[in-house]
C-alpha cells in the first residue's frame, strides 16, 4: 500500500484540515513511542519467615510472601503490604536495598524498586526481613536464576552481614507447616539449646493437623507408628537425648528440614543460585594522608601524656599515692600499638592516660578547690568550646572525610559540654563538696576539649567531593534515626534486659536534629543502631561463636574500606574503629564486636550521599528532572520526530 497516497486522498476526500491531521499524528506517535519504551517487569519472589505475637508473651511462627519488581527509574523505593505494616518495615526495605546495591556495586540508581509483602496476619519485625529483601534486590538487578523454594530470616547490617533474629525455632516450624524443606538462618541460630518440654509441645503442634485428618489413635512420626490416646500427650522420642537437644537436630530429625546458617549476603545468594557472586579479595592500602595525620595526632596526645607525667613527678608528693605500675603498663600498650602502625589505638590509650594524669595533677595542684574556682575552670573550657564550634560551623564540608571529621569533633564538643552542664548542676546544690570525682570530671573535660581540637587536623584530608549540603545532611539524619529506632525497637522485643543507654542516644540524636546539628544527630543514631545490633549479635552466645562473628565483621569491614579506598573516599573514622576493634579482639571480644559495628556503619556513610557530579551532564545540569521525566521527554521528542517524518512523506505524496 502507498501510505503517502492514502493520507493525501484521505484528507482531500474528507476535507480534514492539515493542522488537525498533524496534531492527531503527533499525539498518536507520542503514545506509540511511550508504549515502545514501556516494558513488563519480571516479578521476583521469596518466602519470609516471621513470628506473630500471641498476646501472652509467646510467639508462633508465620510465613509471608515477598515480591519485588524493578523498572527503569531513579533509585526510588515503594512498598505495599497486606495487611498494613509499621513504619519500621518501610525503613528496613529502603536500607536493605541500599546495602545490596553497595555490596555488589549494582547500578541501582537506574531503577525504581517495588516491594510487596503479603501475609495472612500481622507479623513482627521489619528488620528480620532485611536479608531476604537484600537478596531479592540483588537477584532482580543482576537478573539471576534462583531457587525460590527455600525460605530465610535474618536482619541485614552494614557490610552485607546477616544479623540474628528472634523466634527462629517458631519460624522453622512455620516453614515446615508450609511444606518447605530448606531454610536459611543467621549464624549460631541453630546452636540454640531446647528442652524436652519445648520439643514435645512442638511435636504435638506440628502433628496435630495430621492426627485430625487421620482420625486415628496412631500417628507416623520419624517413620515409626506411635500409639497415643491423646494427640496433646506425645512422648519424647529416642533421638532427643540430653546432649543433642539443639535447634539444628530438631529441624533435621523431627521436621526433616535442611537448615543452613548464613553470615553474609553472598552466602544467601550462594544457596539461592548455587554460585558465588562476590569477589572475596578485599585488601587495601591505608591512605597515606590518613597515616600521616593520625601519626601527628598520636604524637601530640602521647607527648602530652608524657608531659603530664613529668609535671606530676616534679611535684612535691610526699605521700606518693599514684600507682605508677598501672600508668607504665598503659604507656607500654600505647607504644606497642604505635610500633604496629596502629596510631589510632595508640592515641586512644594516650587520651585515657591524659584524663587520668590530668586528674592526678589537679589533685596535687588544687586541693580543696572552691566552688567559684571550679566554676571559673569550667567557664574557661566552655570558652574554648565556643571558639571551636564557631570554627567548625565555618568549615565547608566537601568529602566523606570532612563529614567524619566534623562528626568526631561535634561528638567530643557535645560530650564535654554535657559534662560541664552536669557539673554546674551539681555545684549549684548546697551540700556539694569537692571529691575525687570532681577532679576526674574536670580532667576529663579538659582533655576531651583538647582531643576535639586535635581531630580538626583531619580537615586536611582529600577525597571525592560529595553533596554534603544542609538538606542532604538533614535527610541522612532522619534516615539514620529511623534505622536506629527500628533496630532498638526490635532488640527491645527479644533482649531480656534494659536498653536505656541506647534509648538515650536516640533521644540525643533527636535533640541534635531539632537544633539542626545534623552531624551530631548522625553520630548518635549510628552508635545507637550499632549498639542494638551488637547486643542482638552477642546476647547469649559462646566465646567460640563470638570469634566466628568477629571474623565475619572484620572481613566485611575490610571489604567496605577497600571499596571506599578504590573510589578515593577513605573512611577515616570507619578505619580508626576497625583498627581499634582488631586491637581489642583477643582481650575484649565483645567490645571488639561493638567497634566493628561502628566501623561498618561509619564506612558505609557514603551510600547516603551522591557524588557532587552525579547528574546528567551538559544541558540537563540546568534542570532538576528525574529519570521518569527524562523518559517522558524522550518519548515526546521521539513522537515529534516520527510525526515529522510521516508528514514529510505525506507532503511528498501530495506534490506528486
Amino acid at each position: 500500500m502507498n501510505f503517502s497516497k492514502f493520507f493525501t486522498n484521505f484528507f482531500t476526500t474528507f476535507s480534514v484540515p492539515k493542522t488537525f491531521l498533524f496534531f492527531c499524528i503527533f499525539i498518536l506517535t507520542i503514545t506509540l513511542s511511550q508504549f515502545a519504551l514501556a516494558d513488563t517487569p519480571e516479578q521476583y519472589h521469596l518466602t519470609l519467615l516471621a513470628v506473630q505475637d500471641q498476646g501472652d508473651g509467646s510467639y508462633v511462627g508465620s510465613t509471608a510472601d515477598l515480591y519485588v519488581e524493578i523498572k527503569e527509574g531513579s533509585g526510588r523505593v515503594f512498598l505495599d503490604t497486606t495487611p498494613l505494616t509499621k513504619l519500621d518495615t518501610q525503613v528496613s526495605t529502603r536500607y536493605a536495598k541500599q546495602v545490596a546495591c553497595e555490596y555488589y556495586n549494582l547500578p541501582c540508581e537506574n531503577y525504581d524498586f517495588f516491594y510487596t509483602i503479603i501475609s495472612e496476619t500481622g507479623i513482627i519485625g521489619g528488620p528480620s526481613a532485611g536479608a531476604a529483601m537484600s537478596a531479592l534486590t540483588a537477584l532482580a538487578v543482576m537478573d539471576l536464576d534462583y531457587d525460590d523454594s527455600l525460605a530465610l530470616t535474618g536482619t541485614i547490617n552494614s557490610g552485607g552481614t546477616v544479623g540474628p533474629v528472634g523466634g527462629v525455632k517458631e519460624k522453622i516450624e512455620a516453614a515446615n507447616n508450609l511444606g518447605l524443606k530448606t531454610v536459611l538462618v543467621p549464624l549460631t541460630a541453630l546452636d540454640e539449646v531446647l528442652n524436652k518440654e519445648q520439643i514435645s509441645k512442638a511435636i504435638t503442634l506440628t502433628n496435630e493437623s495430621e492426627y485430625d485428618q487421620n482420625n486415628s489413635d496412631s500417628q507416623i512420626i520419624n517413620n515409626e507408628i506411635i500409639d497415643i490416646e491423646n494427640p496433646f500427650e506425645i512422648e519424647v522420642f529416642d533421638w532427643l537425648e540430653e546432649d543433642n537437644l539443639t535447634l539444628e537436630n530438631y529441624a533435621k530429625y523431627q521436621l526433616e528440614i535442611n537448615a543452613y546458617e548464613v553470615s553474609e549476603l553472598d552466602d544467601v545468594l550462594f544457596h539461592l543460585t548455587g554460585q558465588r557472586h562476590l569477589n572475596e579479595e578485599s585488601t587495601f592500602e591505608v591512605d597515606s594522608q590518613y597515616d600521616s595525620i593520625m601519626a601527628r595526632l598520636q604524637r601530640d596526645l602521647c607527648l602530652r601524656a608524657r608531659s603530664l607525667e613529668t609535671e606530676i613527678l616534679n611535684k612535691d608528693n610526699e605521700e606518693d599515692t599514684i600507682d605508677w605500675d598501672y600508668y607504665n603498663a598503659r604507656f607500654l600498650l600505647s607504644d606497642s600499638a604505635k610500633e604496629q602502625g596502629d596510631y589510632y589505638a595508640s592515641a586512644s590509650f594516650c587520651f585515657g592516660l591524659n584524663t587520668q594524669l590530668r586528674s592526678e595533677l589537679l589533685i596535687l595542684e588544687k586541693q580543696d578547690l572552691q566552688k567559684d574556682e571550679l566554676l571559673l575552670e569550667l567557664q574557661y573550657q566552655e570558652t574554648i568550646l565556643l571558639d571551636l564550634e564557631e570554627d567548625l560551623d565555618q568549615t565547608e564540608l566537601e568529602t566523606i572525610s570532612d563529614l567524619q571529621t566534623k562528626i568526631v569533633v561535634s561528638e567530643r564538643i557535645n560530650d564535654a559540654q554535657q559534662r560541664i552542664e552536669n557539673m554546674r548542676t551539681q555545684i549549684a546544690s548546697e551540700d556539694y563538696e569537692t571529691s575525687i570525682s570532681t577532679y576526674f570530671n574536670l580532667g576529663y573535660i579538659t582533655e576531651r576539649v583538647y582531643s576535639a581540637q586535635t581531630w580538626m587536623l583531619f580537615f586536611e584530608m582529600n577525597g571525592i567531593e560529595l553533596s554534603l549540603d544542609e538538606n542532604s545532611l538533614s535527610l541522612v539524619c532522619t534516615l539514620k534515626l529511623a534505622e536506629a529506632d527500628e533496630r532498638y525497637n526490635y532488640a527491645n522485643v527479644y533482649v531480656p534486659f534494659s536498653l536505656e543507654n541506647i534509648f538515650e542516644k536516640i533521644q540525643l540524636g533527636k535533640e541534635a536534629q531539632n537544633e539542626a546539628d545534623y552531624e551530631l544527630c548522625i553520630a548518635q543514631a549510628i552508635q545507637a543502631k550499632a549498639d542494638s545490633t551488637s547486643i542482638l549479635s552477642s546476647s547469649g552466645i559462646s566465646t567460640d561463636a563470638i570469634e566466628e562473628f568477629l571474623a565475619v565483621k572484620k572481613q566485611a569491614a575490610e571489604r567496605i574500606i577497600a571499596a571506599n579506598s578504590e573510589e578515593g573516599s577513605f573512611p577515616i573514622l570507619g578505619y580508626s574503629y576497625y583498627q581499634y576493634a582488631k586491637n581489642l579482639a583477643d582481650e575484649e571480644p565483645y567490645s571488639a564486636l561493638l567497634y566493628y559495628e561502628y566501623a561498618l556503619e561509619m564506612s558505609e556513610l557514603d551510600i547516603y550521599f551522591p557524588a557532587s557530579d552525579d547528574k546528567i551532564s551538559g544541558f540537563s545540569d540546568n534542570f532538576n528532572f528525574d529519570i521518569d521525566t527524562w523518559s517522558f521527554l524522550l518519548g515526546v521528542f521521539s513522537g515529534f520526530a516520527l510525526g515529522a517524518l510521516l508528514m514529510w512523506l505525506i507532503s511528498l505524496g501530495a506534490k506528486r
